[in-house]
């Protein structure tokens, strides 16, 4: 699907479910455009450049602005998992890692 914004910027969005998360975190990333985070399952602290650390549960939701560096890590007893949807401009990648 690709929405045309008020500067006539065509933008994908796209989602992606992200794959279980067991006591394992994942490194530092960002994207070229905004991520929206909705947690499906499990208990997920979240660490995102510039703010303190929070702590998701089933039905949160957080956003990270585009080009911030992020990170997630399951702190639960349990298997965890997240619905990641992103608005990026056409053709951009998808993921950086830090270097």
């Amino acid at each position: 699907m690709a929405l045309v914004g008020e500067a006539a910027t065509l933008r994908d969005l796209g989602e992606a479910p992200v794959g279980a998360l067991h006591h394992l975190a994942r490194a530092p990333r960002r994207h070229p455009g905004e991520e929206i985070i909705y947690v499906l399952e499990g208990t997920l602290e979240y660490g995102v450049e510039g703010q303190p650390k929070v702590v998701l549960k089933p039905g949160d939701v957080l956003f990270v602005p585009a080009g911030v560096f992020h990170s997630a890590r399951n702190v639960g007893d349990t298997p965890g998992s997240e619905l990641a949807t992103y608005v990026l401009e056409k053709g951009k990648p998808l993921t950086e890692l830090v270097p």
